[in-house]
This record gives C-alpha cells, structure tokens and sequence, in this order.
C-alpha cells in the first residue's frame, strides 16, 4: 500500500505526456495493483472462462474469443492483465448492444472494471484539477475490529420460548424430523456420535469476527481441519503466503499435528513446481514480446498490453 501511495503521488507531481515517455510508476502501480487484487481477479475470470468454455457458438462469446487471441484450449494460461484490457475494449464495443447475454455481459465487465478503474485513477492523478489531492495523499490504515461472540445452545434459545420440558422435547422431535432444519442445525452445532448438539451446557461454541482474510496456509490448514471433522468457517482467502505464519499446535493430539504438517508440505510442494514450471514458461515468453508502434494507441492500454504478469497457481 505504501507503494501505491508513492507511485500515486509521482504520476501526479510528474505527469507525461504519451508513450514516449516511458513512466515506470504507471507500470509498477499498475503491476503491483493487479498482483494485490488477483485473487479477486481470478475468481472473476472463472465465471468468464466458464461462459467461454460452455458457450463457444455463441456469436458474441466467439467474436470476444477472436478479439482477445485467447486460445481456448489453453486458457488457464491467459494473462490476466492483458486479458482485463480487452475485456475492456470489447465491452465498450457491444455494450449498448441489446442481444448481448446479459450473464456474459456481466461477467465481461467485472474482468474489465481492473484495467478500467485504473485507467480512470492514473487519468485523475494527470488532470491538473486533481493534481494536488493526489500529490499529498496519504495512506491511514485502521486496525480490524475483532470480538468475540458466543454461539447460544440451541436449547438455551428455544427454552426462552418454551419452558415446559414436554413441550420443548415434542419440539425438538418436529425440527429434528425436517431435513432441511436438520441440516442446517447440524452445520451450526455439530455432530458426535450421529447426534446433533443442541442441548449441551457447558461447552462454549465462539465465533471471531475480524476483516482480515485467510493467508493460503491458514486456509490450506482449515480445510484439513474441517476434512477430519472440525467445523470451521472463514469469510475467504487472498492467496498469498503470510511469512510469519505458524503451525497451529494442538495438545494431545500429536497424530492430528503430524498429518496436517505433512498435509501443508505436500501443498507447498506443489506450489513451488507450479511457480517453477511458470518461471520457465515466462523466460520463453518474454523473447515473444514486443511493443506497440500504434501511434493512436491509448498510453496506459499502451502500458497495460505490453507488461507481463505472472501470477501464483495455487
């Protein structure tokens, strides 16, 4: 973030004028931007990549398809970056067009809301109007609010409204006989021994609350936990690998602690042949790359077509 600040601030303090003036600023906010939002990137593209795979006959779904160069066959291999920009120039294109399908449609213009938001910041921190707020920006970062809060029995509750035990069992009896209601007390309390914990007392359920998003590790983890049992939530993951974290110990269960470290070496493993298969792939890739001599061109599509990102396959 605090790169974004100054990078924000020296496209603002030192505007240019065209592509022949090459800004590494612009490059580098735009680099460093996308790499920050390509989880969120990525799941947009899933949606995109599923209207393009299911869909190929579609006149609309083709003439994209054409337009970007993207090889179907290969299109986990796209550049995401590259990609937003002609999400971009296509749905300028047909927008307005009424037998467009609308779920493609959307879909398109998540994928190019990317380069298109960033276009429209670089573009304020030139105009001369804006010059001095985004000269003088600074950067405030606010601690999560994190709490936490108890997870009431389900009999704690219900109790409150009905305090005859008869009453309360014969209850009990009808939701637990209704799949639907069964399912969803199950997911909230929990199982053992086929049983749904609805009536225990003294064991406190509790929930944290924090704006933060899992690391790949701690998610990596969590989903581990839960496969063996455990039943744990989060909000979502930003895909990026925390340095500082740390494998969670749990007392008196050395078999649980082993096989969940294996488990997260296992997972690494694969991310480290992934990156390392991308490395080779990217060296080849940069000798096929050249710059646009279009005089006409737009300077940040200019910027956008010509810097190549590679992105983490987790």
């Amino acid at each position: 973030m605090r790169k974004i600040e100054r990078y924000l601030k020296n496209i603002a303090e030192h505007p240019f004028q065209g592509k022949s003036l090459e800004n590494g600023d612009v490059q580098a906010f735009y680099r460093d931007v996308m790499v920050y939002c390509f989880s969120k990137l990525q799941t947009r593209f899933e949606k995109l990549k599923r209207d393009i795979t299911q869909n190929p006959q579609n006149e609309y779904v083709s003439q994209f398809v054409k337009f970007a160069s993207i090889d179907v066959n290969n299109i986990d291999n796209v550049n995401l970056f590259r990609l937003s920009l002609n999400c971009y120039r296509f749905y300028q294109s047909i927008k307005a067009k009424p037998n467009t399908p609308k779920i493609f449609l959307e879909h398109l213009k998540k994928v190019a809301s990317y380069h298109g938001s960033l276009k429209d910041i670089v573009n304020c921190a030139r105009n001369e109007e804006y010059k001095k707020l985004f000269s003088n920006v600074r950067l405030r970062k606010l601690d999560p609010t994190s709490y936490d809060k108890y997870i009431y029995s389900w009999s704690n509750i219900i109790k409150r409204f009905i305090p005859d035990p008869i009453k309360y069992k014969d209850f009990k009896k009808t939701c637990l006989k209704d799949p639907v209601i069964a399912n969803r007390l199950r997911s909230i309390y929990g199982v053992i021994n086929n049983e749904i914990l609805l009536d225990f007392e003294d064991v406190k359920l509790s929930a944290i609350s924090v704006s933060k998003r899992c690391c790949y590790l701690c998610e990596s983890y969590i989903k581990f936990a839960n496969d063996n049992g455990y039943n744990i939530i989060i909000p979502g993951s930003h895909k990026k690998i925390y340095h500082s974290w740390k494998l969670p110990n749990i007392k008196g269960n050395s078999d649980f602690n082993e096989k969940s470290l294996s488990y997260l070496i296992e997972k690494l493993d694969q991310v480290i042949k992934d990156e390392t298969n991308r490395s080779d792939s990217r060296e080849k890739s940069r000798g096929r790359d050249s710059e646009s001599d279009n005089p006409d061109e737009d300077y940040i599509d200019f910027y956008s077509k010509n810097l190549t990102l590679d992105f983490p396959n987790f």
